[in-house]
C-alpha cells in the first residue's frame, strides 16, 4: 500500500510538472506569434502609416509581449527554483 500511495504521489508530481511546462510552453508561442504579428503590422505600417486600427494594434500587442514574456519567465524559472522538481 505504502508504495502505491508513493507511486501516486510521485505521478502527481510529474503531471503537475508537466503541465506547468505545457503552460510556459505555449505562452512562449503566444509570444512569438505576437512578435510576429507586430513585425507584420511594423512593415505595413511603413506603406499606409495612416490605419488607425494599425496604429493602436501596435501598442496592444508591445503590451501582450511584455506581459506574457514575464509569465514565460517565470514559468520556466519557478520549474528550477521548485524543491520538489526533480529534475
Amino acid at each position: 500500500m505504502s508504495d502505491s500511495t508513493s507511486t501516486l504521489r510521485r505521478l502527481r508530481v510529474i503531471k503537475k510538472s508537466t503541465l506547468d511546462e505545457l503552460a510556459a510552453l505555449e505562452s512562449v508561442k503566444q509570444v512569438c506569434d505576437a512578435r510576429s504579428s507586430l513585425a507584420d503590422l511594423k512593415r505595413s505600417m511603413r506603406d499606409s502609416s495612416d490605419d488607425r486600427e494599425t496604429i493602436s494594434e501596435v501598442p496592444r500587442l508591445e503590451f501582450f509581449i511584455t506581459g506574457h514574456s514575464k509569465m514565460a519567465e517565470m514559468a520556466i524559472t519557478e520549474r528550477f527554483q521548485d524543491p520538489t522538481n526533480d529534475s
